[in-house]
């Protein structure tokens, strides 16, 4: 059978993803452990940011009046998709991550 362009995304992303398996574990840890309510994610949100910004992304900090909220873009070589990501890291009170 043929290897399909889906086939060869999947596998780059999957490529892509185990060669930084630790650190995103460890910015996951980092969100976990510090459990921060709704309009509060202070931690969350500028661990987040500062990640995309390593990683070579504009980032507006704070975005749209919300101090917790940015935007990280990041100019492509061509002019291939956009793709937009929407994340919300807040925990529950008492309960923490517990929403997935």
């Amino acid at each position: 059978m043929a290897n399909t362009t889906a086939d060869t995304l999947r596998d780059r992303v999957r490529a892509a993803i185990e060669s930084e398996r630790e650190h995103l574990v460890e910015v996951g840890e980092t969100i976990r452990l510090n459990p921060e309510l709704g309009y509060q994610e202070f931690i969350a949100s500028q661990t987040l940011a500062d990640q995309l910004r390593e990683a070579g992304f504009e980032v507006e900090k704070p975005y749209k009046g919300l101090e917790t909220a940015f935007r990280a873009t990041r100019k492509g070589s061509g002019d291939g998709p956009t793709v937009a990501i929407l994340a919300e890291y807040d925990a529950l009170k008492g309960i923490g991550h517990g929403c997935g």
